[in-house]
């Protein structure tokens, strides 16, 4: 009986279906359709992935559970779930609206175990950790940039334009504008359209100078080494076969040599 047990909750194609029924009633309710099946099938795939961790736990250890990634995931969604359910059977304990909104956004976090059907997911956040590894010298002159121009925005650009540059956050909020390219020309015509002709000119090349600089080569820096990291694992299996065709070749090569002995 127990290791039927185990392999219902255990059985990948049966997780999914639950992970995929969940989706669904978060979708109805978010639709705001309350009806008795839908607040059925959203409490009973808590359940469902409640029992689920006990039985890997119970099966593999405490310890063993936490250690995997997956789980760490999975078991993490399943605590934030614990107050919605909770909601259920104690209802006053929820009542005022910040609450009931924690509650809609926590429920919205068990999104995150649609993860289980992206391929490699794993490989993807190990290449990620990795790219911000390899990026952080670019990435901390990126900010350290970010906040130099933006306090320069501050500083020659409040008085002007307060909406953009008006306090130092809001200058921060302008220049990173700048570096994605999103509101290049937006934020320079505001400036330059209360400016004389020669000080317009000059503030545009100032502009078009930080846009080079943070929103095309900053970027396509950043870009380059994310890439890079993201892709390197494609060639981890044709590097083993060059080293075992390596292998090979010595191997030949000594037993040919021993042979002419």
């Amino acid at each position: 009986m127990k290791e039927k047990i185990f392999n219902f909750f255990l059985n990948e194609k049966v997780i999914n279906s639950a992970i995929l029924l969940n989706i669904t009633s978060i979708i109805f309710d978010e639709y705001s359709v309350h009806h008795p099946v839908i607040s059925s099938l959203g409490y009973g795939t808590i359940l469902f992935f409640i029992a689920e961790m006990a039985c890997k736990q119970a099966k593999n250890g405490f310890l063993s559970y936490w250690k995997d990634g997956w789980n760490i995931l999975d078991g993490t969604l399943v605590i934030v779930s614990l107050p919605t359910l909770m909601h259920l059977f104690i209802p006053q304990l929820f009542t005022n609206s910040s609450a009931i909104l924690a509650l809609r956004i926590l429920r919205v976090f068990r999104f995150l175990r649609i993860a289980h059907f992206l391929p490699k997911f794993e490989i993807i956040i190990q290449n990620f950790f990795k790219a911000l590894l390899d990026a952080r010298g670019i990435l901390i002159g990126y900010i350290l940039a970010l906040l130099v121009f933006g306090i320069i925005g501050c500083s020659l650009f409040g008085d002007l334009a307060p909406q953009y540059f008006g306090t130092p956050g809001e200058a921060l909020y302008s220049t990173f504008r700048m570096f994605t390219v999103d509101g290049w020309y937006e934020i320079p015509d505001a400036l330059t359209s209360q400016m004389s002709p020669i000080k317009g000119v000059i503030t545009r090349c100032y502009f078009a100078m930080l846009l080079l600089s943070g929103g095309i080569i900053g970027i396509s820096l950043l870009n380059s080494i994310f890439v890079d990291a993201m892709v390197s694992d494609n060639n981890d299996e044709l590097i083993d076969e060059v080293r075992k065709l390596r292998k090979e070749i010595e191997e030949l090569r000594d037993n040919l040599e021993n042979k002419k002995e």
